[in-house]
C-alpha cells in the first residue's frame, strides 16, 4: 500500500492557498478602484460614482444655469442611474474574469446588484 505523501499534499495546499489570496486580492482591488464618470446628455451635469455606487464627485456643467431645483434634480438622478448602472456592469465584469462568470461570489453580486435586464 502507497504511504500518503503529506509533503505534497501540503505544498498543493499552499499553491491553492496563494491562487486564492491572488484573486481575492485582484477582487479588492476591482471594488475599490471601480470609480466611473458619466456626463448628463445634454452636458448639465457630470458624476462619478464609486463601485458601490457612492457619489465620489458632482461638477455642474454650463447647461445647468438657468435651470430650476426639480429640472436640476432631475437631470441629476438620470446621470446617476446611469453611472450606477454603468460601473456595476464594469465591476461584474471585471469580478467574473477573476472568480469566473458562474462562480458563487458572481452569484451573490447579481443578486444584489441587479443590472436592468436591457443592459445585460
Amino acid at each position: 500500500m502507497a504511504q500518503f505523501d503529506y509533503e505534497e499534499w501540503a505544498r498543493g495546499f499552499d499553491d491553492q492557498i496563494a491562487v486564492m489570496q491572488e484573486k481575492a486580492e485582484r477582487a479588492s482591488a476591482a471594488v475599490t478602484e471601480g470609480d466611473y464618470t458619466h456626463s448628463h446628455r445634454r452636458g448639465v451635469l457630470t458624476i462619478t460614482v464609486g463601485a458601490s455606487g457612492n457619489v465620489v464627485q458632482v461638477r455642474f456643467g454650463a447647461a445647468a444655469e438657468g435651470l430650476s431645483a426639480p429640472q436640476l434634480s432631475i437631470a441629476f438622478m438620470e446621470t446617476y442611474g446611469e453611472a450606477v448602472t454603468e460601473a456595476a456592469r464594469r465591476l461584474q465584469e471585471r469580478l467574473a474574469e477573476i472568480t469566473g462568470d458562474t462562480s458563487s461570489l458572481m452569484e451573490v453580486l447579481r443578486a444584489n446588484v441587479p443590472l436592468p435586464d436591457a443592459d445585460r
